[in-house]
């Protein structure tokens, strides 16, 4: 589904001990996906990369947990629904047009869809331009 809580999944990644000289340790929280697997791959291996795949390198996360990451998290549906978690949101679009939105930061457990509030309009419109900008439409 496109809630957080099925297009959710833990990612685990283990270096090398001294990769490229360095000992990095530590949890990121930052947002990803797991389509970004295989251009990391090919990144800490020094490989060209394939222009034909999507997602990116998730390196400059491994070499810096705390890194700033301006990337969202997409899931799609064949049936034409979309979502994105960007941020403290997720925003979701469904096939018929009708869209929810989520404050992950005050729930956590997408109980409230936000979109029909007026108060998270400017939110909303945010998440929905996010979406149509993102390179996997």
């Amino acid at each position: 589904t496109l809630w957080e809580l099925s297009a959710c999944a833990p990612l685990i990644i283990k270096m090398p001990k001294n990769y490229q000289g360095k000992t990095t340790t530590g949890q990121c929280d930052r947002i990803v996906s797991l389509i970004d697997i295989y251009p990391t791959l090919l990144d800490i291996c020094n490989l060209p990369p394939n222009d034909k795949v999507v997602g990116r390198s998730l390196k400059p996360l491994l070499e810096n947990p705390k890194k700033e990451w301006n990337h969202p998290a997409l899931t799609y549906r064949k049936n034409g629904g979309k979502s994105m978690r960007y941020g403290k949101y997720r925003y979701i679009e469904y096939g018929d047009g009708s869209m929810e939105l989520y404050d992950h930061a005050k729930d956590p457990n997408e109980w409230t869809n936000l979109a029909p509030n007026p108060e998270h309009a400017e939110a909303l419109k945010a998440m929905k331009k996010k979406l149509a900008d993102s390179h996997l439409k």
